[in-house]
């Protein structure tokens, strides 16, 4: 029987990187939803809430480039993904076992070692599989799409309804299950062995044969992608770890409130995440970052002046203005594949997600939580609209890599050559 037109190995691995990558941010993205049930358990305060976020995000700011090296070199990629696939799953089923802050901690640092290299491995593997007409919308789908389908999306509402109907420590239970069947598909389907047969788009003269990883590092957009992740990362991850409680402990909302607005959140990274990417195969991806880093300070914004109107209508604000999960894929990711040899992609993307990670993760939440506990609550969210701005600055400064913008300008410098 002829397989669909569809059912190429591209899609194929597409699907299967989006539920892996998504099931990620479902795991890590549980324990923000569940801190209103668990602070009554725990007796947690806002900074040891930045410290949980920080703990999680240093582990795996390591773990990313240092796996990624690692599954680079020995080309074991599908190995190590499924390995690693079922320690954080089984690590997530152990939240539910809780009983102090400190096991908490924990647990959240071994969680971010073990989901780390997940992201780095995948987009090495779907920079390979991608047409170059669609990379930008491959990644970002894989990325974003899938982080907030099932991380912002999914999470709240199954999360907070499970935790609401039983308790925060069943919710933690049921995750093991999906973990187990992405480990079969991953075994059955993905190729054990990349093969590269179209070369990546590259933006310098110099032969990628002769590039060294600190050729890699040195690279103005590698560089440059590293400090947008700092300031983009530090927009979204103080969002996500402290609006939940600023919703219900000063706006006053009820926790199933919150998992309608934090939805919002969701749908808009589903739309945004693949939206601008794919924008940016069309227009380029420096004009995309630029435009929608700006685009994103609004959420966190609207938040921060909402008075006690319409839920429905913030919703619609976020969902409009949550682009800023659309821009991380193009600088963490497709940009970087772009950019350099395909040898070294898993290792500069976790290089620059784990710098993002060590400092917009590691440092930003934890001086959030103490801004709140010192300043008022509404700090963490002045910190996330001035991540969002600096990201959109710095962006600037990025080499385009667009095949559809480095194409166009092969041809114009052909064509001024051989002019008279």
């Amino acid at each position: 029987m002829t397989k669909p037109k569809f059912w190429t190995y591209e899609n194929k691995l597409l699907i299967i990187l989006f539920f892996a990558f998504g099931f990620v941010f479902f795991d890590r993205q549980a324990l923000n939803f569940l801190i209103p049930f668990i602070i009554e358990d725990l007796h947690l305060n806002n900074t040891q809430i930045g410290l949980l976020a920080s703990g999680l995000a240093l582990t795996w700011a390591l773990s990313g480039p240092i796996v990624g090296l690692f599954a680079d070199k020995t080309g074991k990629k599908k190995q190590i993904l499924i390995i690693f696939i079922l320690i954080f799953s089984t690590l997530s089923l152990l939240h539910g076992t809780v009983t102090s802050f400190a096991m908490l901690l924990v647990l959240r640092l071994l969680m971010g070692f073990a989901e780390g290299p997940v992201l780095p491995i995948s987009q090495s593997m779907m920079a390979v599989a991608s047409s170059p007409s669609r990379r930008g919308f491959n990644m970002g789908f894989m990325q974003s799409t899938a982080a907030s389908m099932l991380g912002s999306v999914l999470a709240p509402l199954i999360i907070v309804s499970l935790a609401s109907t039983f308790d925060w420590r069943k919710a933690f239970y049921l995750t093991i299950v999906p973990g187990i069947i992405l480990v079969f598909f991953i075994w059955k389907h993905v190729k054990a062995k990349e093969d590269a047969v179209e070369a990546i788009n590259q933006t310098d003269s110099v032969s990628i044969k002769d590039i060294k990883l600190m050729d890699v590092v040195k690279h103005r957009n590698i560089w440059m992608a590293t400090l947008i992740s700092i300031f983009s990362l530090t927009w979204f991850l103080v969002y996500i770890t402290f609006v939940p409680v600023y919703l219900v402990g000063t706006k006053g909302l009820s926790p199933g409130s919150m998992s309608l607005i934090m939805s919002a959140v969701g749908f808009g990274g589903v739309l945004w995440g693949f939206a601008v990417p794919a924008i940016s195969d069309k227009i380029g991806r420096k004009p995309a970052m630029i435009f929608f880093s700006f685009v994103s300070a609004l959420s966190p914004l609207v938040v921060l002046l909402y008075n006690g109107g319409s839920l429905w209508f913030l919703a619609l604000l976020i969902f409009l203005f949550h682009t800023g999960q659309g821009v991380q894929p193009l600088f963490m990711s497709t940009i970087p594949a772009e950019s350099i040899p395909v040898k070294y992609i898993a290792v500069s993307v976790g290089l620059i997600m784990g710098v993002g990670e060590l400092i917009g993760g590691v440092i930003s939440p934890l001086l959030a939580g103490f801004a709140a506990d010192s300043f008022g609550t509404s700090a963490p969210l002045i910190i996330s609209i001035s991540g969002a701005l600096i990201a959109g600055i710095l962006s600037m400064f990025m080499i385009e890599t667009a095949p559809v913008k480095t194409k166009k300008k092969i041809e114009g410098d052909k064509l001024s050559k051989y002019s008279v």
